[in-house]
């Protein structure tokens, strides 16, 4: 991986499974070269999961994506950070971010972190939440509960489910935890700060 690609940049550490996207060029460039771009390829990706993360849960369930999306000629880590929001971001930095600059309603905001509802992060993305003291932006006993999944005085980077009550299903229950104060990121709870934000929260 270059060190100064997209690919390496700190917001997205963690990320893994680049090398299947990789693969997966490779073949469609032996058999059409210069047709499908990796960022179709990363979107029927994310489709496919999703629909596997659905079905497991709800039955079969099917949805299209646009596909027509062209990769960028340079790849810089840099952009990365401005494009990406952080998990100690508040709602208006979430709002600048997504509203003002990738022209979505707060409706999708509040849509796309449901995103939360599966995978996992890293310790070092919440410490600051549960050390030296546990924030009140979270339930006390979920406070604890992350500090035995993420000592303080360790000398690796652990990892902790986005949503502990269901970690392996696509669901809603993200938006449950939300409101009980058990969503992992500073940014989930700032959902509750906003007059427009919260009715789709409760939703």
């Amino acid at each position: 991986m270059d060190s100064w690609s997209e690919k390496s940049a700190s917001k997205n550490i963690g990320l893994r499974g680049f090398e299947i996207i990789d693969k997966a060029k490779q073949r469609l460039e032996d058999s059409c070269r210069g047709v499908v771009s990796c960022a179709d390829i990363l979107v029927f990706a994310a489709r496919d999961a999703t629909q596997i993360l659905l079905n497991a849960n709800y039955g079969y369930i099917e949805f299209n994506v646009e596909s027509g999306r062209l990769d960028s000629k340079v790849s810089f880590k840099d952009q990365v950070d401005s494009s990406l929001p952080a998990p100690e971001d508040n709602l208006e930095q979430l709002k600048n971010l997504f509203l003002s600059k990738k022209d979505i309603t707060v409706q999708d905001l509040v849509v796309l972190s449901g995103a939360h509802t599966f995978g996992q992060s890293h310790c070092s993305s919440i410490k600051d939440r549960i050390y030296p003291s546990i924030s009140d932006t979270l339930n006390e006993r979920y406070g604890y509960y992350l500090r035995t999944r993420c000592p303080q005085y360790v000398p690796f980077d652990g990892v902790v489910d986005l949503d502990a009550r269901t970690p392996y299903k696509l669901d809603s229950v993200y938006y449950q935890n939300v409101k009980n104060l058990t969503a992992l990121f500073f940014s989930d709870w700032s959902m509750l700060t906003g007059a427009d934000t919260l009715p789709f929260v409760n939703e």
